[in-house]
């Protein structure tokens, strides 16, 4: 007999430990959240609001800085972001990356050990 009143929820799953996969969400809109997560992680709240991740194109993550008074100070740690970005996630593919609006080629990555991503 069904009873009024609060029901138990359960099987809920911590944002980013999702398999994306499993659900009927679209291949692309799965790994722009993946993208999003896993720059979160690495960046933290205060960067993450400042910079942000746009997209993959062809293992380029190409970044949009909202704050152009950070965009110098950026300049020193953002390798190693991207770099840990690209370790914490390989699926995700990211070879390189660039900040959209400068000039010049993008910039390859370099994992922990030498070896590009």
């Amino acid at each position: 007999m069904n009873r009024p009143g609060p029901r138990r929820a359960g099987g809920f799953i911590r944002a980013g430990e999702a398999d994306l996969s499993r659900t009927a969400m679209p291949r692309r809109r799965a790994l722009e959240l993946r993208m999003h997560h896993a720059w979160r992680q690495v960046a933290g709240r205060e960067l993450a609001e400042r910079l942000l991740p746009v997209r993959i194109a062809r293992g380029c993550l190409e970044l949009e800085c909202l704050d152009s008074e950070w965009s110098a100070a950026l300049k020193a740690v953002l390798p190693g972001l991207v770099a840990r970005m690209a370790q914490s996630d390989a699926g995700l593919g990211i070879r390189k990356f660039r900040i959209l609006g400068e000039e010049g080629e993008a910039i390859a990555v370099t994992l922990p050990g030498g070896t590009g991503a």
